[in-house]
């Protein structure tokens, strides 16, 4: 799709968001349809013997992105492959690349699947939604210890 902006800038749609490891093969890929990407965290509250807070710990900072995708391949017989690989198991580390001409690429990084879901539906495309999390404190947390 094309846009023309004009009067103020803006970010217009996703920007270029693909997988780069994990998912995609060289003849299989997705089409991004959404990307929710957002920051969570734990926090603790210490209070004093009258129940005053007198300070709050934040810690285990992740990255999280949830995003629905519609499979796509070089071929319907890749399309139907993409599909399927689209839903690997739950703790696959998943690689999220994004081009953008400006600004912070802040979801730019490596990902535990969480959860995936594939959608089928008899008059639409196939989609699939998947969640995923990271650390938000510089930590790889996705790759496997042995």
């Amino acid at each position: 799709m094309s846009v023309s902006i004009k009067g103020t800038g803006i970010f217009w749609s996703i920007g270029g968001v693909t997988f780069t490891a994990g998912i995609v093969t060289g003849t299989n890929g997705g089409f991004f349809q959404s990307v929710d990407y957002s920051r969570t965290g734990e926090k603790t509250e210490v209070k004093d013997d009258g129940g005053t807070i007198k300070a709050v710990a934040f810690h285990g900072k992740k990255k999280v992105l949830r995003a629905t995708i519609v499979p796509n391949g070089t071929t319907l017989a890749n399309a139907a492959a993409s599909a399927e690989a689209h839903i690997p198991t739950v703790g696959t580390t998943i690689t999220v690349a994004e081009s953008v001409s400006v600004g912070p690429i802040t979801m730019v990084a490596s990902y535990n699947l969480t959860s995936v879901s594939q959608k089928r539906v008899v008059d639409n495309v196939v989609t699939v939604d998947v969640e995923m999390e990271g650390s938000d404190e510089g930590i790889d947390i996705t790759t496997a210890v042995s």
